[in-house]
């Protein structure tokens, strides 16, 4: 937590150009930059240079960066997330996405450091396997690959206001699964 406190600091450094700065706050924050990447790209060279476009773009508008909308973390997670769903938009892919049967273990390294226990992620993927195909289908592409509505509309064939009524359906089941399980736990 005390490196944490140090990123304003740190970003202070990056908009004096401080190379410094760039590299402890670069050391700081790569493992959970690079992990989102991977969760939304999977793994190898296309997840390394989108981490790298992430970084570029800190270390030419770290002066954008502004502290009363949100903590360093958060600027800098948001933008390795709109890059990363950039590039997803930009592939154009024709065909079908794969659907992951066990929904977090494609996820990103730092997942695992989130989810402390086993047990939850049981929980999510049998929450999530006790959705529609249609629900499941909606928020794998909208959530874990990053499609917008509209593209989900095109691939899914099916009309706006109908994907959007599966995947808000969803994420009702989807909570209230959730909740459920958590008071099975506490009991």
């Amino acid at each position: 937590m005390q490196e944490n406190n140090s990123l304003p600091q740190l970003m202070a450094g990056i908009v004096r150009k401080d190379k410094a700065a760039f590299s402890h706050f670069y050391r700081i924050t790569s493992g959970k930059v690079y992990g989102l990447c991977v969760s939304m790209v999977g793994p190898g060279a296309r997840a390394d240079d989108l981490m790298q476009d992430t970084y570029l773009k800190i270390w030419h508008q770290a002066e954008r960066y502004q502290p009363e909308l949100g903590t360093v973390m958060s600027w800098l997670m948001a933008i390795a997330r709109y890059r990363c769903l950039d590039a997803l938009r930009a592939e154009k892919r024709h065909g079908e996405v794969p659907i992951e049967q066990d929904w977090l273990a494609s996820g990103a390294p730092e997942q695992s450091e989130q989810w402390q226990h086993q047990e939850l992620k049981a929980h999510i993927n049998e929450c999530l396997g006790q959705l529609a195909e249609r629900q499941r289908r909606s928020l794998w592409l909208a959530f874990f690959h990053g499609f917008s509505h509209l593209e989900i509309t095109e691939r899914m064939d099916q009309p706006l206001g109908t994907v959007k009524s599966w995947i808000r359906r969803g994420l009702m089941r989807l909570q209230q699964c959730l909740q459920t399980k958590d008071t099975e736990i506490q009991n």
